[in-house]
């Protein structure tokens, strides 16, 4: 999950042609995990570049997610 947002993130920043077929299909894979997330942040265009702030957010709860789990199993597997 988490590469999946960085790649989205990096396509968003970057500029990325959403007509390229690649593009759509990262977009499609990553919008609903990114769609709980929507509107938490005004969108950022500095120069060229964009700060996709949901998928930034997005990325930072499931990495979370994933820690507590990762702690959780090993409390339980003592």
């Amino acid at each position: 999950i988490e590469a999946l947002l960085a790649i989205r993130f990096l396509l968003k920043a970057f500029g990325a042609s959403s007509v390229a077929s690649f593009v759509r299909f990262m977009y499609s894979i990553t919008d609903p995990l990114v769609a709980p997330f929507r509107g938490i942040f005004p969108p950022v265009v500095e120069q060229g570049l964009a700060i996709d702030w949901p998928t930034l957010v997005a990325m930072l709860v499931y990495a979370l997610i994933a820690y507590l789990i990762i702690r959780l199993v090993r409390a339980l597997s003592v």
